[in-house]
C-alpha cells in the first residue's frame, strides 16, 4: 500500500510541475493580469487536501507539513498584520499587499509539504524559462546580443526574470550535469543581466574558498553557517541602501573610472534615494516596522518618481532593490527576519540551498527576486530535490 501512496505522491508533485507551473511560468508573460501564478499555492494545497483525504490509506502516509515552515510563515504574516495596523491611517494600496503578503509565502505553502522533486523537473523548468526568453525577445524586441557586464540595450536581450538561469547553473554545477550545465551558461551569456554574475561571483568564491574546504556544510557546522550566513546578508545591507557610493567606488577601483553609475545602475539610484528618503525620514515607527508590505512599487509610482519617469513607465515600478524595498515596507524588523526566512528556506539540507541563498542575496542591490514568484517557485523545488545518493549534510 506504501508503494501505490508513494507513487500517487509522484503523480501529483509531476501534475504540479508539468502541467501547473511550468505552463504557469511560460503564460506569465502573456497573462500577467490574469495572475495565474498566483493561484498555485491554493491549487497545491487542494491537490495535498484531496490526497490525504481520499488518496492515503494510513495518517503515515499523510503528506505533512514541516512544523518550522509553519512557524516562519506565521511569524511574517505577524509582522505583515502588525505594519498594516499602524498605516490603516495613510492610503494603503491593497493590491500591493495581496500581492507581496502571497509572493512571500507561497515557498512555505507549497515547499513546506514533505515532498520530494528531481532534476527531471529542474531540466523541464529550464526549457520553459528557455522558451519564456524566446517568446520575449523574438516577438516583442529587437534580438541582440549584447555582453557587457556594465551596459545592456534596455530590456531587448534580457529575460525577465533572467536570475533564473543562475539557479538553474548551480543546480547543474552541484550535480555535474555538464551538458546542461553548458546550455545554461550559454543562456546566462546570451541574456547578460549583470545580477546574475552579482550574484554568482560572490556565491562561488565564498563556497569554494570557505565553506568547501572547512566543510562548514556538515551537520556539526550548523552553528557556522548560521553566523556566516547572517554576516554575509547584514553586510550587503548598508551596501545595498548607499547603493550608488558604493558602485561609484566599485567602478573606479574595477575600471578605472571608465563606467559611470548613471550607465551601471541605469536609474536604481533613482529609487534608492527616494525610499531612502522615506525610510531615513526621522519617522520611528515607519524606520521601524514600515509602510505595508508591497508599498514601496506603489509609492514610486505615485508619490515619488520624477514626471517624465511616471509617464515613461506608467505602471507601479519596482524598486529594484530589495533591501529597500523590505525596510520600505515593513521596517528593519522586516530586513531582519526575512533573513530568518531565506535561511530557512535555502539552508536546508544539502550544498545546493546554501550556494542559492548566497547567490540569492547579492541580486536583492539591482533586482527583485523577492517578487519574481516564478524564482521562489524554482528555487525552492531545486533546494527540494532528492537524490537516492545525495547526502543530507545539514540539518535545520
Amino acid at each position: 500500500m506504501a508503494n501505490t501512496d508513494d507513487s500517487l505522491k509522484k503523480t501529483l508533485v509531476n501534475f504540479y510541475v508539468y502541467f501547473l507551473l511550468g505552463p504557469s511560468i511560460f503564460l506569465w508573460h502573456y497573462f500577467d493580469r490574469l495572475k495565474i501564478i498566483y493561484a498555485l499555492p491554493f491549487v497545491f494545497v487542494g491537490l495535498v487536501l484531496l490526497y490525504n483525504f481520499f488518496y492515503s490509506k494510513d495518517k503515515k502516509d499523510n503528506i505533512n507539513f514541516k512544523n518550522r515552515y509553519l512557524y516562519v510563515v506565521l511569524g511574517y504574516f505577524i509582522i505583515c498584520l502588525v505594519s498594516i495596523s499602524l498605516n490603516l491611517n495613510s492610503s494603503l494600496v491593497w493590491v500591493g499587499i495581496n500581492r507581496d503578503v502571497l509572493v512571500f509565502s507561497t515557498p512555505f505553502i507549497i515547499y513546506g509539504f514533505n515532498l520530494s522533486y528531481n532534476l527531471n523537473h529542474v531540466k523541464y523548468l529550464l526549457f520553459i524559462s528557455i522558451c519564456s526568453y524566446f517568446a520575449i525577445v523574438g516577438l516583442e524586441s529587437d534580438f541582440s546580443i549584447h555582453l557587457s557586464l556594465f551596459k545592456t540595450s534596455a530590456s531587448n536581450n534580457e529575460f525577465h526574470a533572467g536570475i533564473l538561469f543562475g539557479l538553474f547553473l548551480i543546480v547543474f554545477l552541484v550535480y555535474k550535469k555538464y551538458y546542461w550545465l553548458l546550455i545554461t551558461i550559454f543562456f546566462i551569456l546570451l541574456a547578460s543581466k549583470r545580477a546574475i554574475f552579482l550574484g554568482l561571483i560572490p556565491a562561488f568564491l565564498l563556497f569554494y574558498t570557505l565553506i568547501k574546504p572547512f566543510k562548514l556544510y556538515e551537520q556539526r557546522n550548523n552553528w557556522l553557517i548560521f553566523i556566516l550566513t547572517l554576516v554575509y546578508y547584514f553586510i550587503l545591507y548598508p551596501i545595498s541602501i548607499n547603493l550608488e557610493g558604493f558602485s561609484a567606488w566599485a567602478l573606479n577601483f574595477f575600471t578605472d573610472g571608465e563606467y559611470n553609475t548613471v550607465d551601471f545602475l541605469m536609474k536604481r539610484e533613482v529609487f534608492v534615494d527616494l525610499l531612502n528618503a522615506q525610510i531615513f525620514s526621522g519617522d520611528f515607527i515607519d524606520f521601524v516596522f514600515g509602510h505595508g508590505p508591497g508599498q514601496a512599487d506603489i509609492y514610486l509610482q505615485t508619490g515619488g518618481l520624477p514626471g517624465f519617469m511616471k509617464y515613461l513607465l506608467r505602471s507601479p515600478i519596482n524598486p529594484h532593490n530589495e533591501f529597500c524595498k523590505l525596510h520600505f515596507d515593513l521596517g528593519i524588523v522586516g530586513v531582519c527576519y526575512f533573513f530568518v526566512m531565506a535561511y530557512t528556506m535555502y539552508i536546508n539540507n544539502s550544498k545546493t540551498g546554501i550556494l542559492i541563498f548566497l547567490f540569492t542575496i547579492p541580486t536583492f542591490l539591482v533586482d527583485n527576486p523577492l517578487i519574481f514568484i516564478y524564482f521562489s517557485h524554482i528555487a525552492n523545488i531545486i533546494v527540494n530535490i532528492k537524490i537516492n545518493d545525495e547526502q543530507h549534510l545539514i540539518s535545520t
